[in-house]
């Protein structure tokens, strides 16, 4: 009776473990089901989110083409720098100026205007009253008619052709450093080289070589 209990017994445990084994297998499908009903429901969700969010989307476009048009508005724009003007300053006025040049000859009349940034070139035969002529309006020189007008803000400097040298013998680099000992050495060379004097020249040869014109 011992054995067959026995016997009886473990039938029974094969059966239990059988049927959870079944129970779990029925339980794993069931899951697997519900999971993929789940997942084709939130597909579905989305999609439907997605075509909601791209119908609102075309009608605010819609709505926005039944807008009417705005106006289109005038753009100011402001410039914080000051203009320049293109005016030039009247530094010189000459009218009708003459003068003797003696032997009973006469320079003019000439008239001229010179404004700031102009550039005059005055020119003539030897012994036309060029030089007469500067010197007169420089009132270095008697005028017989005619009148000058000077800008107050004007400087006008006069250099003679015949000039005496302090050392004519000497370059008209040392001339110049003679004459402006605070000048440095390339600041006087930069500006003999304005002159278009070549270096080697405004180093060696002596002033009184040099043309005076």
């Amino acid at each position: 009776m011992i054995a067959m209990s026995n016997t009886r017994k473990k039938r029974l445990e094969r059966s239990a473990k059988s049927a959870r084994v079944k129970a779990n297998s029925a339980g794993s499908n069931r899951s697997s089901s519900d999971n993929d009903k789940l997942s084709a429901h939130f597909r579905k969700e989305k999609a439907a989110s997605g075509l909601a969010g791209t119908a609102n989307s075309i009608s605010t476009r819609i709505g926005q083409l039944d807008e009417p048009e705005r106006p289109e508005e005038d753009i100011s724009l402001s410039f914080l720098f000051k203009e320049q003007s293109t005016k030039k300053l009247n530094l010189l006025s000459v009218t009708n100026l003459e003068m003797d040049y003696g032997n009973g000859q006469k320079i003019g009349p000439i008239s001229l205007n010179i404004r700031s940034g102009d550039k005059v070139l005055l020119t003539g035969e030897n012994g036309a009253g060029k030089t007469s002529i500067i010197r007169g309006i420089m009132n270095m020189a008697p005028v017989s008619s005619g009148s000058i007008h000077t800008n107050k803000d004007a400087g006008l400097i006069y250099i003679d052709q015949n000039q005496t040298l302090p050392l004519p013998s000497a370059s008209a680099l040392d001339n110049l450093r003679y004459l402006a000992p605070s000048f440095e050495l390339h600041d006087a060379i930069n500006l003999l080289i304005r002159f278009n004097i070549k270096k080697d020249t405004l180093q060696t040869m002596p002033m009184s070589e040099l043309s005076g014109g």
